[in-house]
């Protein structure tokens, strides 16, 4: 029996594929994406409900590069659309008020979560490590306890 003169090229390829996938897979971080922290931010502080027309937008915060940073505004015509600024841990789906360093959360935020951890897969004493960890800017002077 002879075979296409590109089938062992191609069987070597689908071989090193099937091995390299799984190496893939498991070198993925096991980090929270910017849409699950946005939705994070926006289950948390819809408990306080203005309005539906609440927008969570990503911020820069080059001081603190290892959480994800949010500004949530909303239509007020009579006053400041600033509604806070917040920091989500990218691996526990935590939500801090990155002015106050409050640890924020409601009933649909810790449901979500929950999902993103499931999803995360972290193991316990992983996730006790990442836990720990707080926004850069809560452990200024001016936050401390």
């Amino acid at each position: 029996m002879t075979f296409p003169s590109g089938w062992r090229t191609s069987s070597r390829a689908l071989f090193l594929l099937s091995i390299a996938l799984p190496c893939l897979a498991e070198a993925a971080p096991k980090r929270i994406t910017l849409g699950e922290g946005r939705q994070l931010v926006y289950e948390t502080i819809r408990v306080h409900d203005p309005g539906h027309l609440v927008n969570v937008s990503p911020a820069d915060n080059g001081q603190d590069p290892d959480f994800l940073h949010f500004e949530a505004t909303w239509p007020n015509p009579g006053g400041s659309a600033h509604l806070g600024n917040y920091a989500v841990n990218p691996w526990t789906g935590a939500v801090y008020d990155a002015d106050t360093c409050e640890l924020l959360g409601s009933p649909s935020a810790t449901k979500l979560r929950g999902a993103i951890q499931k999803r995360l897969r972290l193991s316990k004493q992983e996730y006790a490590k990442q836990k720990a960890l707080r926004p850069r800017t809560c452990d200024e002077p001016s936050h401390s306890r």
